[in-house]
């Protein structure tokens, strides 16, 4: 390329640069504007609409839990895997009128913060077991379990018996049913690595902590035998499991 060239070229050049700095200055103006509209919406809903209950610090982390209603013996509510204490948006009223209701979120889930480690049955039940303390419930309450939550019931009831009135297992999970259903594990599998794609998504379309929002951190139960129980009618509709021995 002669001097001549490289002279003509040159102011094309610069004015294809100014052409895109035109276009996007505003694009980021844009998505600078919309970022802080974002931003002060999130502070203002949140002054108008509180998060229902209360946070209490448990080994370093703060861990959020709702109680309502009076009486004994209390209830705790245990969701199933990733989900929120909100699950219980439709139970938790009704019960609540009979007696104290206490749902929550485990660490990483809604509200609470994540943390590392072990996300075993017995972390996750030490930690409920730090938190009631602090929310003051009393003991024995009944504590029912929703799918995964029935293998955190079954482990809380496994460690602190004194403290367990009754046990609810709605849909529950089965300490072995990965290893004893065909394609169980296989298909555990596949949804632990669908988790971790679906983090990726939410850490990125949502910015930071969109997965504590969403709740999504995946669990390994332990192994817990098998317990003897009987049964008796609940006032809510549900199935009570008394335990007599749980190993």
């Amino acid at each position: 390329m002669t001097n001549s060239d490289e002279q003509k070229s040159q102011p094309r050049i610069g004015k294809a640069l100014r052409l895109v700095g035109r276009g996007l200055g505003p694009c980021l103006l844009i998505a600078l504007a919309l970022s802080l509209w974002n931003l002060g919406m999130a502070h203002w809903q949140h002054q108008h609409n509180p998060v229902p209950g209360e946070f209490h610090i448990v080994d370093g982390y703060e861990m959020h839990i709702d109680c309502r209603g009076e009486g004994s013996p209390a209830v705790v509510l245990e969701a199933a895997a990733s989900a929120p204490w909100s699950l219980w948006g439709e139970v938790q009223p009704e019960l609540s009128r009979t007696t104290r209701v206490c749902s929550y979120d485990r660490a990483g889930h809604g509200w609470s913060e994540p943390r590392n480690g072990n996300r075993d049955a017995e972390t996750i039940v030490r930690e409920l077991h730090s938190l009631l303390d602090q929310a003051r419930v009393n003991r024995p309450f009944i504590i029912a379990g929703h799918s995964a939550g029935g293998v955190y019931v079954r482990e809380y009831a496994r460690e602190f018996p004194a403290e367990v009135a009754g046990v609810v297992m709605i849909d529950s999970s089965s300490p072995q049913q990965f290893d004893e259903l065909p394609g169980a594990r296989a298909a555990y599998e596949e949804d632990k690595r669908d988790a971790k794609r679906e983090l990726w998504k939410t850490d990125y379309a949502f910015g930071r902590g969109g997965n504590a929002l969403l709740g999504a951190v995946p669990c390994r139960p332990r192994t817990i035998r098998d317990g003897q129980a009987s049964t008796t009618r609940w006032r809510a509709g549900l199935v009570m499991l008394t335990p007599t021995k749980v190993n």
